[in-house]
């Protein structure tokens, strides 16, 4: 169960491939939020590639595949040669979870869910909108140099990668003031 709550932690403090774009990295491409809400996201994307976290219980890294669809999070983890596989699925008011044991099911709010039976408050819907390189709409934002901070939390683009038309982000990390957490993404995939 320990194991299992480390590996939400880490996917939380820190979501048909016809007609998809593919990956092409530009390395010297920088940060610019005005530019990333001129050309709006597909609703379907998917990203595979690590994660790292640092907190004042744990350090731990993992492989993350995360795929995106309206109202619908599935984001799988693994560990080193595949150990430890969860697979996470945040639906409208529920939550799944399946450790290759057992498969859990938990009504309600992701977030309310994760804080009730976890005891950890994460920001679990902004990831969608983080990772894609944009503040959650729902909530104010500070703009920053390479990023923003939205509720508590500072989200900084290390690098950016070029997909289709689009400028995504390759590296980036999330830190409040108790928690880091680092993406490092391989490969994007987005539906048009």
């Amino acid at each position: 169960m320990i194991q299992v709550l480390h590996k939400l932690g880490l996917v939380l403090c820190v979501m048909g491939l016809s007609g998809c774009s593919q990956l092409h990295v530009a390395s010297d491409h920088g940060y610019r939020l005005s530019q990333q809400q001129l050309l709006p996201l597909s609703d379907r994307w998917r990203l595979k590639g690590r994660m790292g976290v640092i907190s004042p219980q744990e350090s731990f890294s993992a492989s993350v595949n995360w795929s995106h669809e309206p109202a619908l999070e599935t984001i799988e983890l693994s560990g080193p040669l595949g150990q430890g596989a969860v697979k996470i699925i945040l639906g409208q008011h529920k939550v799944s979870i399946d450790d290759g044991h057992q498969l859990q099911d938990y009504t309600g709010h992701p977030e309310d869910v994760f804080s009730h039976y976890y005891g950890v408050d994460l920001p679990v819907e902004s990831y969608t909108y983080w990772l894609s390189g944009q503040p959650d709409p729902r909530y104010i934002f500070i703009e920053k140099e390479h990023g923003f901070q939205q509720n508590g939390w500072d989200v900084e683009y290390q690098g950016m990668q070029q997909v289709g038309e689009r400028l995504l982000p390759k590296k980036l990390r999330i830190k409040n003031q108790n928690v880091k957490v680092k993406f490092f993404i391989d490969q994007w995939i987005v539906t048009q």
